[in-house]
């Protein structure tokens, strides 16, 4: 018991002393301690009156969020720019095979605090299982792959307000937040990798892309046109 408070203490200075480096960590424990979590303030209807029913508070917010959701319009979506010149077949990414080390450097990187979504498979769990998982997870991707399928679990999500600003009783104050499957967004992330890689090595991407992109962001999209207006 001595020992635990001792490395307890040692743990909460090591926090405080480099809180100007790394102030996310030392609120985030702050955070973990506190005895009440409260994630919303009640919620007020139309007339003022606050809604005490928790149901009723949780149909106020999915009417909201649905009613600023966008549905796109399928039909008219517009034709991309081709620029990938070469006619041959073997340039085309046309299939995509993960292999188990690329499961397993996915599993070792994977942050153990992450939130499950509605499976209920905690990170915590892969992270400690992943020398048991990495092989079914691997065959499970590739047949998803493979068949065009997608588990139900993978496409569910559960959905968290979470507050922006204003007054924390009016529903218009609070984003959602869809908490989804952790397989799901490995096999996403892995998918990813393997298109990014394509489009790089011959060249799609074009220079004016910003988003999505490695080592860009909306920060250098405004620098390079604050640059461009100022010459």
């Amino acid at each position: 018991m001595r020992e635990n408070n001792k490395a307890k203490r040692n743990f909460e200075e090591k926090l405080a002393n480099n809180i100007k480096n790394d102030c996310k960590s030392f609120f985030a424990y702050v955070n973990s301690k506190q005895r009440t979590k409260i994630v919303i303030d009640p919620l007020k209807d139309q007339h003022g009156e606050v809604i005490t029913d928790n149901k009723i508070a949780a149909d106020v917010m999915n009417n909201y969020f649905a009613s600023v959701f966008t549905i796109e319009d399928t039909n008219s979506i517009p034709e991309p720019v081709k620029i990938f010149k070469s006619t041959s077949e073997l340039d085309k990414l046309k299939d995509i095979k993960i292999e188990e080390h690329v499961v397993r450097q996915k599993l070792d990187a994977l942050k153990v605090g992450k939130s499950p979504g509605p499976d209920d498979i905690h990170a915590k769990l892969l992270y400690e299982l992943r020398n048991e998982l990495v092989s079914p997870l691997t065959k499970i991707f590739n047949l998803s792959i493979k068949t065009g399928l997608v588990p139900q679990d993978w496409k569910d999500a559960n959905v968290s307000p979470l507050f922006k600003k204003g007054s924390k009783n009016k529903p218009e104050n609070y984003r959602p937040v869809s908490l989804t499957s952790i397989v799901g967004k490995l096999l996403e992330i892995i998918i990813k990798e393997y298109m990014v890689e394509h489009l790089n090595k011959f060249n799609l991407i074009q220079h004016s892309q910003h988003g999505f992109t490695k080592g860009k962001s909306c920060l250098t999209n405004l620098l390079e046109f604050f640059d461009t207006v100022t010459k």
